[in-house]
C-alpha cells in the first residue's frame, strides 16, 4: 500500500462539550459500528503494507472504552512493539480514555494512522464479527491486510490520533470530528432538573478546558 501522507492536522472544530458515556456493547452506533472494546494486536502484511519499508504494525480495532489506555500500556510493555506504527479503525468512544491514549502515544513518540486491519480468514465488512474478534484477541501475530480506504477514525479516536508524534492518513481514510455528548440523566422533579442543568454546564466547561489544554500540548493549531 502506498500514498500515505505525513500530516499535521491543522484545525479541529472543538466545541464546548461534556464527556460522553460509552454505549452498551451490543448497541449499534452510526455507520453500523458496534460498541466493542478496542482490541490491540500485531499484524504482518506484504512489503510496504503499512508504508515504505513497513510490513508490520499494531492494529487497534474497536471503541475507546474506559480501560483502553491501560490495555495499550500493557500491550506496549513488549519493547519491540513500541517501534511499530499503530493504525486505528474506530467510531470513537469516551473522551478521557481517548486523551489518555493520545498521551501514551506521545510519551512513546509513536506514529499513528487510520486503517482497517483485516486478518486472513476475516470477512470484509465494516466491523469484525465475533469469530474475527476472537482471532484478533488470540495474542498471535496475524497475517493481515491494511485497508486504508476503509479506515475510520472518528469522535474520541481523533483525540488519540493527534497525540502521536507522526500521523498518517492515506487516500480514502475517514477522519471525523464532532462535539462530544453528555448522556443525560432524567430528573424526577424540577429542582433536580435545574441541578442537573448546572452540573451539565460545569461538566461542559471542564471538558472544554481539558480539550483545549490537550490539543495545545499535542501541537495542533
Amino acid at each position: 500500500m502506498t500514498g500515505f501522507r505525513l500530516i499535521a492536522i491543522a484545525v479541529l472544530a472543538v466545541l464546548p462539550a461534556a464527556t460522553a458515556a460509552l454505549a452498551q456493547p451490543a448497541q449499534k452506533s452510526r455507520g453500523g459500528f458496534k460498541h466493542e472494546p478496542m482490541i490491540f494486536f500485531v499484524a504482518k502484511g506484504d512489503t510496504d503494507a503499512c508504508g515504505p519499508g513497513c510490513d508490520t504494525w499494531i492494529a487497534a480495532e474497536g471503541t475507546f472504552d474506559p480501560a483502553v489506555h491501560e490495555r495499550l500500556s500493557a500491550f506496549l510493555k513488549v519493547p519491540a512493539r513500541r517501534r511499530l506504527p499503530i493504525f486505528f479503525h474506530s467510531p470513537g468512544g469516551e473522551l478521557q480514555p481517548s486523551i489518555a491514549t493520545g498521551n501514551l502515544l506521545r510519551e512513546r513518540r509513536m506514529t499513528a494512522g487510520i486503517g482497517q486491519t483485516l486478518p486472513e480468514g476475516c470477512r470484509v465488512r465494516a466491523r469484525a464479527d465475533a469469530a474475527c474478534r476472537q482471532l484478533m484477541a488470540s495474542g498471535r501475530v496475524l497475517k493481515a491486510a491494511l485497508k486504508v480506504d476503509r479506515g475510520v477514525c472518528a469522535s474520541g479516536c481523533g483525540y488519540a490520533l493527534i497525540g502521536a508524534s507522526a500521523r498518517l492518513i492515506g487516500p480514502g481514510a475517514k477522519f471525523g470530528v464532532h462535539a462530544n455528548r453528555l448522556v443525560p440523566v432524567r430528573a424526577a422533579d424540577a429542582s433536580n432538573q435545574r441541578a442537573n442543568a448546572a452540573m451539565t454546564r460545569e461538566a461542559e466547561l471542564r471538558a472544554y478546558e481539558l480539550l483545549r489544554q490537550y490539543v495545545a500540548l499535542a501541537g495542533v493549531d
